[in-house]
């Protein structure tokens, strides 16, 4: 947990608990896969999804297979774009919506910052 303000904090997810792992590596393999091959990114998107279900090394198998794009795509650019995307992910369908924070001075009735106790 990281503090911004007196009353507020910036909590990572590392454990599927808000957001499904998945859906994050998902997420960035599309983006990869548009920045490697943005005329048919969804071709690359789906041999990309085969060799993760394969047990291969996605990222180090784009390096090899696109080297020959001037190093474009090395090793190093395809970890950061993975690290650094924007992802189009979802709460996780267990995360159950904060209720409203009195104690906080203000409310958060509308807001939706989980709560780090899934539903039952």
């Amino acid at each position: 947990m990281v503090q911004i303000y007196k009353d507020e904090a910036v909590i990572f997810d590392l454990d599927d608990l808000l957001y499904k792992e998945f859906d994050f590596m998902r997420s960035a393999f599309w983006e990869i896969a548009k920045n490697v091959d943005p005329v048919e990114p969804k071709k690359l998107f789906r041999s990309m999804m085969v060799r993760y279900f394969s047990g291969n090394k996605v990222l180090s198998w784009i390096a090899t297979e696109y080297k020959h794009q001037n190093g474009k795509f090395s090793l190093d650019f395809l970890l950061s774009t993975y690290r650094s995307h924007k992802p189009d992910i979802s709460l996780n369908a267990e995360t159950v919506p904060y209720p409203q924070t009195p104690a906080l001075g203000r409310s958060r009735a509308n807001t939706l910052a989980p709560r780090l106790v899934q539903s039952a």
